[in-house]
């Protein structure tokens, strides 16, 4: 997939596809076969069937849970500061939860339309569901800066992976173990087969995904994650790293760093046009009222 040769001039959008067809198509190895699985195989099974039964609870749980993120994302020429809310939302158009990233400070300045926009965006009850699925995820977007225009970097968005409906759509293997917060930790590698992919660029190319999970065998729960996407001569980058909240009582992200190398001219020649780190924290309850306000805890 070739990327535009004015790369700077063409604001490249990496956006998700909400709803995959049902019938997708998958691509399996040649390592694949109607023989009986070899034991790891089925280990890792076992593992991926704990691991999105847990991913399935956490999201609703998460979905009463807002973080302060503190986000600073550079390029070569440009830094922004953010500081926003995020907090996981359901619209009946998205194929389960949809991250939002409700922005309040922009290189320390307030911004000035956030209550009004809130109420537009979650409690006029004429905005159609698309709409306003549509809006969320340009919404969590808006600030980001850099070559490659993008509606994903948030730290949950690799869990969509684990949701039973997309386990089919990806090659998993077993790699190895570490150990996060005392907890020895199965690492399981993946790679996207089917397509359509559950990312796309300019809407039309597929874009797959590759990366690890890391989850607690023992309870299924994911406390670290990667995620890979192939731009062409770029690659862009995520990384998660969970914490355990005592007072929650759930893994909650503590740091996502997001990467976009670029490699330009003669080969190897490497040329980094996003680096970015978010840290969260504060994390509490909050609780969505219908009588024409937003109520978020601080």
């Amino acid at each position: 997939m070739a990327l535009p040769h004015r790369i700077a001039g063409v604001g490249l959008a990496l956006l998700l596809i909400i709803a995959p067809p049902l019938h997708h198509q998958a691509i399996w190895s040649s390592e694949q076969s109607a023989a009986a699985p070899p034991a790891r195989d089925i280990e890792v099974q076992r593992l991926l069937a704990k691991a999105s039964e847990y991913v399935a609870g956490y999201e609703r749980a998460y979905s009463m849970v807002v973080a302060e993120e503190k986000f600073v994302q550079r390029t070569k020429t440009e830094m922004r500061r953010l500081r926003s809310d995020l907090l996981l939302v359901k619209t009946p158009a998205a194929d389960g939860w949809v991250a939002f990233r409700d922005v309040f400070e922009v290189d320390g300045r307030p911004v000035r339309d956030r209550e009004d926009r809130l109420k537009r965006l979650f409690l006029d009850p004429s905005v159609e569901a698309k709409a306003q699925l549509n809006q969320i995820l340009a919404d969590s977007a808006r600030y980001n800066i850099g070559q490659v225009a993008r509606n994903i970097n948030v730290p949950l968005f690799p869990l969509k992976f684990l949701r039973p409906e997309h386990l089919s759509r990806f090659r998993f293997r077993p790699d190895g173990r570490k150990t996060v917060d005392g907890v020895a930790a199965s690492r399981v590698s993946y790679t996207e087969l089917a397509r359509p992919t559950l990312v796309s660029l300019n809407t039309v190319e597929d874009t797959a995904a590759s990366g690890w999970f890391l989850i607690d065998p023992a309870s299924g729960a994911t406390v670290g994650t990667r995620m890979a996407l192939g731009l062409g001569a770029g690659v862009l980058e995520f990384e998660v790293r969970y914490a355990r909240d005592a007072a929650i009582g759930l893994w909650l992200p503590a740091e996502m760093t997001e990467v976009y190398s670029l490699y330009v001219g003669r080969p190897g020649n490497l040329s980094v046009s996003v680096d970015a780190r978010a840290t969260y924290s504060n994390y509490r309850r909050f609780q969505v009222t219908t009588d024409e306000q937003l109520k978020v805890a601080k």
